[in-house]
């Protein structure tokens, strides 16, 4: 995409603002429907709640004359797929189920053969016969464009012809005309217009034709750019420092009055309430008077539960019969908590005061200073000495005091030698001093002991990663992601053992699972970038590193990685500016010596010596 036209050219007539309303109906959103036939009918009219959002999503990578596909291919340079952008705005927009803006989301999907004009037209006319007027319509459209001999852009679909500027776009194409009075027909007056036209050479032609068409959309929003009206959409959802609410106006910036609405809730992920006692219990979570969740809290433990945005009701039954209530308001994207702090009375002669709350000093609760309690209430509240000892643990571990971490583990595995949390925080700690094996063996312990989970396959094989056991990692990571496949983590570590290993396919195959998890993931695209390179797809892997950086510009070692990709392609003044801001934000000998090399191809010699010699300095 060329960085000039799109800051110069995006085409949205919006209010002033960006701040968006606040709301206050907070009931959870329905169900995402991923929409990949023609028939809507299912979806009923007259839905009672709040409004549907619906997106037409029309791209198109190909086309049926292998002329124009051959051409579309040449100018479209190093952009990137139509059909990589559709499937990150699904994700995108699929998300809105969890915040408090939509009943439902509807997404229908026309992608390369399914794109023709009367496809298109039709699902717009199968949306609009269920759409109520308070529903919001996205429209996005990536297909190879062009300029009519009046000045106007037109779409050319799958079956689409290549005018070559005749005032004639063949009746496959669509129309700017077209899409105005298709769009205007609509019930709805919330709808967002996206268009990429995958073609730099109207670049000169087309801000004009952009105007013509916000000119005949009736002031609805409109961005139209070479290929970076997904990139808009998907920055300004990522700008949080707008507020909770994206609207149109968010997109492009301020310009003249258009349209503009609450578009896009930012606060999508579940709130997290941590509910932590010192004493054992059980706890009741109601919402509404309809009770949510009920479980159990051991001595000295805490539990996170993730919840929708509401206010909730807790209550706390200990094992003495005493109740303690408490109430929060818990809301997406934020944490709150909840600590129960009942203490009974204790011997104060032998020990200082009641016992502590939650995260106060460890030597407080010393085991040699738990002996000095009062053993009739310590059975009454049910506390068991081996938790004391855990807690220790973990407050060492946390402080990063691993030896005395490891002898509270040591004493309280001793207490108890089947509980597996212990053995995970010990393989933990000593993981962190570099004990690998004996790391190893605490986690098969946790393994042998019931905590069947993927976190502990993957930390096992981490540790045996790390000391060389490939074969026994490859299959930790497996195992992980037999019981949760996705699993991002365990995913990205088996490519990295496939990686080192040299199967660079099935390392690729791991980052595209990542990336179809998590599409923000920039160390997915950079590593699937290095296995598409290994594999000899420079092309590839120069857009993946492409992308890695456009979601972490200050991501040093994608730089690195496309810097040496210009390199070997020859284009070594390209590959220069890539390995200057690779050295400007992190300084590394591989970045040196690559830089070297590319100075010696420059014929600035002078140059490469100081970098070849700042990596021998490095690397000392």
């Amino acid at each position: 995409m060329s960085g000039k036209f799109f800051a110069a050219f995006l085409i949205c007539l919006l209010f002033a603002g960006c701040d968006g309303a606040k709301i206050e109906d907070t009931t959870r959103a329905g169900e995402t429907i991923i929409v990949n036939s023609p028939a809507l009918e299912e979806f009923q009219k007259n839905a009672p709640g709040k409004p549907v959002l619906y997106a037409l999503l029309a791209v198109s990578d190909t086309f049926r004359g292998s002329a124009l596909a051959r051409r579309f291919s040449n100018e479209r340079g190093e952009q990137s797929p139509a059909e990589d952008n559709a499937a990150a705005l699904t994700e995108l927009l699929s998300r809105q189920r969890t915040g408090n803006l939509y009943s439902k989301i509807v997404i229908r999907n026309l992608s390369d053969d399914e794109f023709t004009k009367a496809n298109f037209s039709g699902a717009l006319s199968a949306i609009d016969s269920v759409m109520k007027n308070d529903d919001v319509l996205l429209v996005y459209i990536s297909a190879y464009s062009g300029i009519d001999k009046a000045g106007n852009l037109f779409i050319i679909p799958w079956d689409g012809k290549d005018s070559n500027g005749k005032r004639n776009a063949g009746k496959q194409n669509i129309s700017a005309q077209e899409i105005a009075e298709w769009i205007l027909a609509l019930e709805t007056r919330k709808a967002v217009i996206f268009i990429d036209t995958n073609r730099s050479g109207i670049q000169p032609e087309l801000p004009l034709a952009a105007v013509r068409l916000a000119e005949n959309l009736d002031r609805l929003p409109l961005v139209v750019s070479d290929d970076g009206g997904a990139a808009a959409l998907l920055a300004a959802f990522e700008n949080a420092n707008n507020g909770r609410y994206v609207t149109p106006a968010c997109i492009a910036g301020n310009s003249q009055a258009a349209r503009d609405f609450i578009f896009l809730d930012r606060w999508l992920d579940p709130g997290e309430l941590r509910v932590s006692s010192f004493f054992p219990g059980t706890v009741t979570i109601t919402e509404k008077n309809r009770i949510t969740e009920i479980f159990s809290l051991d001595s000295l433990e805490s539990a996170v539960l993730r919840l929708p945005e509401g206010n909730y009701s807790l209550n706390m039954v200990y094992h003495n019969s005493f109740h303690e209530r408490r109430a929060v308001e818990v809301l997406n994207n934020n944490s709150a908590a909840v600590s129960f702090t009942y203490r009974p009375h204790l011997d104060e002669g032998s020990f200082s005061g009641s016992l502590p709350a939650f995260g106060v000093d460890i030597a407080e609760i010393n085991p040699r200073n738990y002996q000095k309690i009062d053993q009739n209430i310590l059975s009454s509240m049910g506390m068991e000495q081996y938790r004391v000892s855990f807690l220790a643990g973990e407050k060492f571990y946390q402080a990063g005091d691993y030896d005395r971490a490891i002898a509270e583990f040591n004493r309280s595995a001793e207490l108890k030698p089947d509980n597996a949390e212990v053995y995970i925080a010990r393989g933990n700690a000593l993981r962190k001093k570099g004990n690998l094996p004996q790391a190893a063996e605490d986690y098969s312990r946790a393994l042998r002991y019931g905590s069947e989970r993927a976190e502990v396959y993957n930390y096992r094989g981490y540790v045996y990663s790390e000391y060389g056991e490939t074969g026994k990692a490859l299959a930790d990571f497996t195992r992980a992601l037999e019981i949760r496949n996705d699993y991002a983590d365990a995913l990205v570590n088996r490519a990295h053992v496939y990686y080192e290993t040299g199967d660079y396919q099935k390392a690729a195959e791991d980052y595209t699972r990542v990336i179809k998890l998590e599409a923000r993931n920039a160390a997915a695209w950079n590593g699937r970038g290095s296995a598409l390179y290994r594999l000899g797809d420079e092309a590839k892997a120069a857009a993946d590193f492409t992308r890695a950086l456009t979601i972490a510009p200050a991501y040093a070692a994608a730089w690195r990685n496309r810097g040496n990709v210009s390199y070997n392609a020859g284009n070594y003044e390209n590959a220069l500016a890539d390995l200057d801001e690779a050295i400007r934000l992190e300084q590394s000998a591989d970045a040196y010596n690559a830089r070297g090399n590319i100075l010696l191809a420059l014929g600035e010699n002078d140059r490469a010596e100081a970098d070849f010699a700042a990596a021998l300095r490095m690397s000392d």
